[in-house]
């Protein structure tokens, strides 16, 4: 269960200090989009997403 995003590098360090203190929590990184023009050129960029097993499949052959 997500308790927070969008944290600042000293909550992250703060948290990362106590986590030994704290049982179950890890902290994980998130890519974000920006899109400095908003819509503009999104159908040239494209969407980029991780690879599917099965889209990684058809590579393997």
């Amino acid at each position: 269960m997500r308790v927070a995003q969008g944290l600042s590098f000293a909550q992250v360090v703060a948290l990362s200090e106590r986590s030994s203190e704290i049982e179950g929590v890890e902290i994980d990184k998130e890519a974000i989009r920006y899109y400095p023009h908003g819509e503009l050129a999104s159908q040239v960029i494209g969407y980029i997403g991780e690879i599917t097993d099965e889209e990684l499949k058809k590579r393997q052959k």
